[in-house]
This record gives structure tokens, sequence and C-alpha cells, in this order.
């Protein structure tokens, strides 16, 4: 009555719909992630006032970069958690289809979908900033070989937590 909606919104649309739904948001998603991420990450190195010893980034900057990256997730995944499941990293995808909480199929439409957004995001920050894009670039410590590196990001994953309810459709 009087152009009343009824409580009952549920949508009949198709699997491939809802397919390109979750995938516009984790395209999306990533994108604004990394974007601003890339961004704030660029800023707070190049207006870092000095360098540790060894040329890498003051405990200071890191901080700041931590943080950058942290916010751009949270208002990303906050925003876009109910059309997608905010993943936002074709890891964390894949871990989720190897622990049976992530379709296959969507596994496979989430892992390009993702890198995509990550590739259109540093396209558009090397447009944007006046330096080279390689400021952002995410290296080891001087001290720690790649073997470290990639057990402590394989510990950092798989001590992360991710909501196992990945999409809403």
């Amino acid at each position: 009555m009087f152009g009343h909606i009824s409580s009952n919104t549920e949508h009949h649309w198709s699997a491939p719909n809802k397919h390109f739904i979750a995938a516009a948001g984790e395209f999306v998603g990533t994108f604004l992630f990394l974007l601003t991420g890339y961004l704030i990450h660029a800023m707070s190195v190049g207006f870092a006032p000095e360098s540790a010893t060894g040329g890498g980034n003051t405990n200071q900057t890191v901080v700041f970069i931590a943080i950058g990256y942290g916010f751009s997730l949270l208002v990303a995944a906050w925003v876009l958690y109910r059309v997608s499941g905010g993943l936002f990293n074709p890891a964390i995808t894949l871990g989720l289809v190897l622990t049976g909480n992530l379709t296959p199929l969507r596994g496979l439409i989430f892992l390009p979908t993702q890198m995509l957004g990550a590739i259109s995001a540093a396209a558009v920050v090397s447009v944007i900033i006046p330096v080279d894009i390689k400021l952002v670039e995410t290296t080891l410590a001087p001290n720690m070989n790649i073997a470290q590196g990639l057990f402590l990001e394989m510990v950092r994953l798989t001590l992360s937590t991710y909501p196992s309810h990945t999409h809403s459709y």
C-alpha cells in the first residue's frame, strides 16, 4: 500500500550474475585498498625526514605505512564485505578455496579479478605520483634472506583472521 516495499527483498539472480557482482566487488575493493595504500606509502616514504641506518625506512615511517595499509583495508572491507566477502588478496582467496570456505569456481573468478585490481591501482598511482612507482615496493630487511621472508609471510597469513562467510549472494 502506498508504494510500500515488503521486507522480503531477497534477490533471485542467476549464478553468473551473482559471480559478476562479487567479482566487481573484489575488483573495486582491491583497487581502492591498494590505491589508497600505495598513495599513503609513497607519501610516508617521500616526506620522511630521514632514513634508518643501512638506507631503510625509520621505525616511524614503517608504522605510518602499516597504519596506512591497515586503515585502507579496513575501509575497503567495511564498505564491500557484503558484496564479495572483502578478500582483496589472492593468497587469502587461495587459502579459502583450499580449506573449502570458498568454492573453486568463485576462487577462479576472484584470483584474476584481484590481480587486475592491483595492477590497475599501481598503474593509476604511477601516473599520480611524480616519483618512480618502485618507491612503494616492499622489500625484505637487509639481514633477512628470501626463505626467511617467505616463512614469515606464510606465518602472518596463517595467523590472519578472515571471516569464513565470504559472500552474501
